[in-house]
This record gives structure tokens, C-alpha cells and sequence, in this order.
């Protein structure tokens, strides 16, 4: 009788660490997935900061130059 208990006991105990087991394997895909998301997105906006930053470059280096040679919107404009 005692041994049955027992028996029953570390079945049951068995079943809910399996069970534990499962769910956080399924825990861990997710988060490797949504590390894998993370760093898909990280790699999108630094190729996007890097864009800007040339747009950034080429626009005062290479277009200010130029723009500083015709006149002001209030120039035009007639305010100065």
C-alpha cells in the first residue's frame, strides 16, 4: 500500500517535470525567436541610420556649398 502511494507520487512528480520541461523548451523557441526578430530589426535601422548619416554627409559637404549661393526663402519672398 505505502509503495503504491510512493509509486503514484514519483509518477506524478515525473509527469510534472515533463511537463515543466516542455514548457520551457517552448519558452526558449520563442525567446531565440524573438532574439533572432530583435536583431533583424537592430540590423535594419542601423543600415537605415547608415543612409541617413551618408544623406547627412553628402547634403553639407557636397549641396550647401551650392545653396549658399542663391538667395533666402525671405529673400525671394521681398523680406530682406
Amino acid at each position: 500500500q505505502l509503495l503504491n502511494v510512493n509509486l503514484f507520487r514519483l509518477m506524478s512528480e515525473v509527469e510534472e517535470l515533463t511537463e515543466s520541461i516542455e514548457a520551457l523548451k517552448r519558452k526558449l523557441l520563442e525567446s531565440e525567436q524573438s532574439l533572432t526578430n530583435l536583431e533583424d530589426t537592430r540590423m535594419s535601422l542601423e543600415k537605415e541610420i547608415a543612409v541617413k548619416t551618408n544623406s547627412i554627409f553628402i547634403d553639407r559637404q557636397k549641396c550647401l556649398t551650392h545653396r549658399m549661393h542663391y538667395p533666402t526663402a525671405l529673400k525671394l519672398a521681398g523680406y530682406q
